[in-house]
């Protein structure tokens, strides 16, 4: 009891024993230390309400509390008479830091139900983003909270090791960008496996041996001090380029074949449905761009020399004959440009330009061959209109009880052509439609 250490005390004070003085240096120890205990529990019990969010809530509403917190940890700094030492103050951060890293990887695992592999990979880079975003966050708050002690006179400077405070934050961080990194480039080859072009199930079958690896990791890749994921890292990247290597050849040895711009415009499509740049499809574009130039250079010459007596399909009259050759003759290079034409950054360029003016020409030719015969036609139909009003029997010109057939082949000739112009969208004559649903 009391009465009984002071009587204890008294005794050694009246002997004089040696041991009092060190009785009363420990006695002054034990003091300090309560003291201590009670003002740094009345600081920390202050502090606690600011520390719920870090076990409560995800990253993104513990940013919204982040500057209440520092403001808080700034005022013990302050007022406490023993919690205000650099040592225990960046021990105070530290724990802050290591609680927002914790809190962070089990929002990205759902408290650690799910490995970032079993997640849609678009929710997982979100997450991801929230946390960088909460570090970015912390250390803004941090440095906007440091300045305004500097600018107020008197007040104790946050003279911490910023190393030992946001370091362990920082390499989580860099963690996680190499995460990004390796879930993006996952994302882009994803489609090599619903990829139909011949030849390319070789490079689907290794994009899925390297993915299996990564996920077969027996390690947390959120731990950033396990560093055998940056060595797998590596690894992945370098698997990774030789892939696009091989992907390059394969496809430069897919346009080597003889194709038509058209052919080689449909094969290019689905490669660039794989959504990958290393391939370079706009290059390629450009390159299929030139030869279409050259095909436009050739049926212009095909259509110079063969203008006069055009090949007709088999079986199809004169006129429309002569404008379907014209209109196969406008679809050779009418749908590549279409696809061309949806490559804005392909159609800026000089090359483009020469290709287009080269277009619009041979277009312009040919639509007006097509109009010159049909304009002629339907002038044409005027004159056998007459044929059709003469009586379909004659008598023969000599033997009176003979009949002759008085049928003008021409006839038959504006019936087919009407015909085959309704088919092509051209507009018919009345004349022609009279014929026509007459003969029909």
């Amino acid at each position: 009891t009391s009465h009984d250490c002071r009587m204890v005390i008294s005794i050694l004070h009246i002997s004089k024993s040696k041991i009092l003085k060190s009785w009363r240096y420990q006695d002054c120890k034990i003091t300090d230390a309560a003291n201590e205990a009670k003002d740094n529990m009345k600081y920390l019990y202050t502090l606690e309400k600011f520390c719920e969010p870090l076990y409560r809530c995800d990253p993104v509403s513990m940013a919204e509390s982040i500057p209440s917190l520092i403001n808080a940890i700034r005022m013990i700094h302050g007022i406490s008479r023993y919690y205000n030492t650099s040592e225990r103050m960046t021990a105070l951060f530290i724990k802050v830091t290591n609680q927002m890293v914790k809190a962070c990887k089990s929002y990205i695992t759902d408290d650690g139900v799910h490995r970032i592999w079993d997640k849609d990979r678009d929710e997982i880079i979100s997450k991801i983003h929230d946390c960088t975003n909460l570090y970015h966050n912390y250390k803004t708050a941090f440095y906007k909270t440091k300045q305004k002690i500097e600018d107020t006179p008197g007040e104790r400077p946050f003279e911490f090791s910023e190393m030992y405070i946001f370091g362990k934050f920082e390499a989580f961080c860099k963690r996680l960008k190499k995460i990004i990194d390796l879930l993006n480039t996952i994302g882009s080859f994803s489609p090599l496996q619903e990829c139909c072009i011949e030849g390319i199930e070789s490079s689907s079958a290794k994009f899925q041996h390297i993915y299996s690896a990564v996920k077969k990791k027996p390690y947390d890749v959120l731990d950033h001090r396990k560093l055998d994921f940056d060595h797998d890292y590596t690894e992945f990247l370098r698997q990774i380029g030789e892939l696009q290597f091989n992907l390059q050849v394969f496809m430069n040895s897919c346009f080597d074949k003889k194709l038509s711009t058209i052919q080689a415009l449909q094969l290019l499509e689905r490669f660039e449905e794989l959504q990958m740049k290393s391939l370079g499809i706009e290059d390629k574009y450009k390159q299929l761009l030139v030869q279409f130039g050259g095909e436009i250079e050739n049926i212009k010459r095909l259509y110079q020399r063969n203008r006069d007596d055009p090949p007709i399909p088999r079986g199809q009259p004169p006129v429309a004959g002569k404008i379907m050759w014209a209109r196969q003759l406008t679809r050779k290079i009418q749908e590549p440009m279409h696809k061309f034409a949806k490559q804005t950054s392909v159609m800026k360029t000089l090359e483009a330009k020469k290709v287009i003016r080269m277009y619009n020409r041979v277009a312009a030719v040919l639509m007006e061959f097509e109009i010159l015969y049909h304009n002629a036609w339907v002038k044409s139909v005027a004159a056998v209109q007459n044929a059709v009003q003469v009586p379909v029997l004659i008598r023969h010109p000599e033997e009176k009880d003979q009949l002759l057939i008085n049928f003008d082949p021409l006839i038959y000739q504006v019936i087919r052509e009407g015909e085959c112009m309704r088919k092509l969208d051209l507009p018919v004559p009345d004349a022609a439609g009279v014929i026509c649903f007459n003969q029909a």
